[in-house]
């Protein structure tokens, strides 16, 4: 697949992403995946005049299972995945000939695993716990003169987050609604620039704060066409910042609490 680049002066990009995978036939009610694939995207450089360089490069390996139990009112489905992230793009000075430029900075590894539960214990709730967990280091630098050292994570990845909600159903004379609640949780995110342009330079650290949203909505279906409900956003008053610039006076906080009003009209 390619596509223009608007910043080389039109000069193509182009992305590739093959996965092969493969599986078997287990047990009723239980399931195993395990898959492996690349990605892989190139680039012509964002600055003009600069050298090209070449693409970022992916791998990554994947183990789950899927598994349904006490009569289907219980699915489970994790999987853990190990990714090898090599020509990491970032701003550097090029160790031959001591020119700052974008060129691959180094090789990253992700680790991490994720999961989705969800428990019907009747005909009308649902219960639902889904999530992520990722570890982030450089393994490797190329440029004596970079953003990064060994170890660093990776910018603006999440090390965790989650979502847990629960949700009623109901019937009020013939019509079907619905209540739910979601509480969801983001870990801290960094960002960092050891060596801005030439060394010596101040470390530059950014982090997010933990994010703790809680949010209710429902849902009256009226007719076929027509269905309205209540809803109410961000109701513990969470204030942080959802990115780590705020140490540069562009951090991002989510919205402030919202309660309003929803309809939703359906138009043949």
């Amino acid at each position: 697949m390619s596509f223009p680049d608007p910043y080389n002066g039109g000069q193509g990009q182009e992305a590739m992403q093959p996965r092969p995978g493969q599986g078997y036939n287990p047990p009723p009610g239980q399931g195993y995946n395990q898959g492996q694939g690349q990605g892989q995207g190139q680039s012509q450089g964002y600055d003009q005049g600069q050298p090209g360089y070449g693409p970022e490069s992916i791998w990554t390996y994947e183990l789950g299972s899927k598994a349904q139990l006490f009569h289907r009112s219980v699915e489970l489905d994790a999987d853990v995945f190990l990714s090898d992230y090599s020509n990491y793009q970032g701003f550097g000075i090029a160790p031959v000939t001591g020119v700052g430029l974008t060129f691959p900075v180094g090789t990253a590894r992700i680790e991490g695993l994720e999961w989705d539960a969800v428990w019907r214990p009747g005909d009308h709730w649902t219960f639902n716990l889904h999530g992520d967990y990722m570890h982030t280091r450089f393994t490797r630098i190329n440029s004596a003169v970079t953003a990064y050292v060994v170890g660093d994570p990776v910018d603006l990845v999440p090390k965790y987050q989650f979502t847990a909600s629960v949700q009623r159903e109901f019937m009020l004379k013939s019509k079907s609604g619905y209540v739910r609640l979601d509480y969801s949780q983001q870990g801290p995110e960094t960002s960092r620039n050891r060596n801005a342009i030439s060394a010596p330079t101040p470390l530059y650290h950014g982090e997010s704060d933990v994010i703790n949203l809680l949010s209710f909505n429902s849902s009256l279906s009226w007719n076929d066409q027509l269905s309205f409900g209540v809803f109410a956003e961000n109701l513990l008053s969470e204030q942080g910042f959802a990115n780590p610039f705020g140490y540069i006076g562009v951090g991002v906080r989510p919205r402030p609490r919202t309660v309003g009003v929803r309809f939703t009209v359906a138009v043949n």
